[in-house]
């Protein structure tokens, strides 16, 4: 199957790239396999559309909002929590932001954002997905945090204990699954799917790997640069983030190496070799294909599993896990979790937590009080007030026309302040020394031969089989 052409005024929204958009047919097909690959690899919640838009359905967006959450850290004005830890997919990661005199003076406006980091390279660097999930609005007083609080169901690192293990340590709480479970569902669902595709999509990923180092050798002079490169960064992360072939995402995590390499690199590749440039975008082509086809087959095998071929097991499995869950539960001592509304072990009355307000960059700074939060159905009002629609384009922005011109400002300042600060650090950079570049560049013709032999070898080993 061919990539489409796309109409001439198709774009599609990439926003890990200056201008955050892309026309081009064939980087648009393969920059749609590559989120169709994320989705599975980092279990993630949502999907993206036909625009490139990242969608949310509306059930795991009220679940999001309602499950525990907490507060971890203030940065550049915004507020970080994450949820209590998931058994099997570690925690969930939140921002918050609140803009005082939004939308009219003397009123403040909280939003709660979803962050899911999305691994390249075996997590040498992160891409983040940024979903808006729901506001809170109210007067700019004393109780404005609490409620903030009680909305999203925040709590500080200090609620997240149980009580102490008898050597003073914490205990973690883990997130009641059936609390969440449409979340649980949607990443177990994608887990089952990464098991299935992981040995089919190596090989494929090797293929084109391969295919790609052969063809970029052919042109002398561009392509031994971005070869160069490869070598370079490859020799860099090589121990900590490449673990070989026996991690089973080798190849996949050299793609992205290489993928990221040629986009560094966009002046180079505009002077590749017209004939060996449309031999990449043809290798890409078939690569996508068979990715397309092996992701479809591992999701319906999933499906039919889970429909019910092999429901016995399934529910054996689930029956041990409930069985397992309870025999943890009766280890636990009697007292490790105190009843609601009692005091901590300290002694101390319990206090909630209460904020300055004061500050406009509202940094979330604790005080200490013995007032109650007022009691609201806030979380409801939260959710009728925002009304969440799954459909919704591009990053499934839930904010009002005020706080969503507000917003744009501030990005538009954190893009100035951005900017500055790479500027800064590429005059600061130290050069190389000249010996080591030298060094590097000898070395580079070892390890392309290297990797040719090995590419070699492995062909040979897989024809005696």
């Amino acid at each position: 199957m061919s990539i489409k052409p796309e109409n001439k005024d198709t774009v599609y929204n990439r926003i890990d790239i200056d201008g955050g958009k892309i026309t081009d047919p064939t980087e648009i097909a393969k920059y749609k396999n590559t989120q169709r690959i994320d989705v599975i690899e980092n279990y993630l919640l949502g999907d993206f559309n036909e625009s490139g838009g990242y969608i949310l359905a509306e059930d795991l967006m009220k679940e999001l909002v309602v499950m525990p959450k907490i507060l971890r850290y203030n940065y550049n004005k915004t507020n970080f929590a994450s949820s209590l830890e998931i058994k099997g997919f570690g925690r969930i990661e939140f921002a918050i932001k609140v803009y005082v005199d939004t939308p009219i003076k003397g009123e403040a406006t909280a939003a709660l954002t979803l962050l899911e980091p999305i691994n390249k390279v075996n997590g040498y660097y992160q891409n983040t997905n940024s979903v808006a999930l729901a506001l809170y609005k109210g007067l700019a007083d004393e109780s404005f945090i609490s409620n903030v609080f009680e909305s999203f169901n925040l709590k500080t690192e200090e609620d997240e204990t149980d009580g102490s293990d008898g050597d003073g340590k914490k205990i973690v709480d883990i997130q009641d699954i059936k609390d969440i479970p449409t979340i649980t569902a949607r990443k177990r669902y994608l887990l089952s799917v990464k098991d299935k595709l992981s040995k089919s999509l190596n090989v494929i990923e090797k293929e084109y790997y391969t295919s790609r180092m052969e063809l970029l050798k052919k042109d002398p002079s561009i392509g031994l640069v971005i070869l160069e490169e490869v070598a370079l960064q490859e020799a860099k992360i090589k121990d900590l983030f490449l673990q070989g072939e026996g991690s089973g995402s080798i190849y996949k995590d050299l793609n992205e190496l290489l993928d990221s390499v040629i986009e560094n690199h966009p002046d180079e590749m505009a002077k590749l070799d017209p004939e060996i440039k449309t031999s990449l975008n043809d290798k890409t082509e078939k690569f996508i294909d068979k990715t397309e086809a092996i992701i479809e087959e591992s999701k319906n095998a999933v499906v039919k599993k889970a429909k019910g071929e092999d429901k016995k097991s399934v529910k054996q499995e689930a029956i041990k896990q409930q069985l397992n869950e309870k025999k943890e539960a009766a280890k636990k001592p009697v007292s490790a979790k105190p009843d609601k509304g009692q005091a901590k072990s300290s002694g101390k009355s319990a206090s909630a937590p209460t904020f300055d307000i004061t500050d406009q960059n509202f940094n979330f700074s604790i005080k200490e009080s013995n007032e109650k939060p007022s009691k609201t159905d806030a979380v409801k009002e939260v959710i009728n007030d925002v009304k969440p629609e799954p459909a919704i384009e591009t990053k499934n922005i839930i904010l009002d026309e005020d706080l969503k011109n507000m917003a744009e400002k501030e990005t538009l300042k954190d893009a100035v302040e951005q900017k500055m600060d790479e500027k800064m650090k590429e005059e600061a950079k130290v050069n190389v020394d000249e010996k080591e570049k030298e060094t590097l560049r000898d070395s580079l013709e070892r390890k392309i031969e290297e990797r040719a032999q090995q590419v070699q070898d492995d062909s040979i080993i897989e024809q005696t089989q």
